[in-house]
C-alpha cells in the first residue's frame, strides 16, 4: 500500500497516536498534538 500526498496532508490527530502505513516498514506517525514523524521499523 502506497500513501498518497492527499492522504498525509488530510490526517488529522486523534485522542490517540495515529500509524499510516505506507509499506515495508515505513509509517508516518501522528501525535494527539498533532507533531507528524517518519518512523521506520
Amino acid at each position: 500500500m502506497r500513501l498518497s500526498t492527499a492522504k498525509i496532508q488530510n490526517a488529522t490527530a486523534q485522542k490517540k497516536t495515529v500509524r499510516l502505513f505506507d509499506g515495508r516498514g515505513l509509517y508516518l506517525e501522528i501525535a494527539p498534538t498533532g507533531n507528524r514523524w517518519w518512523r521506520f521499523k
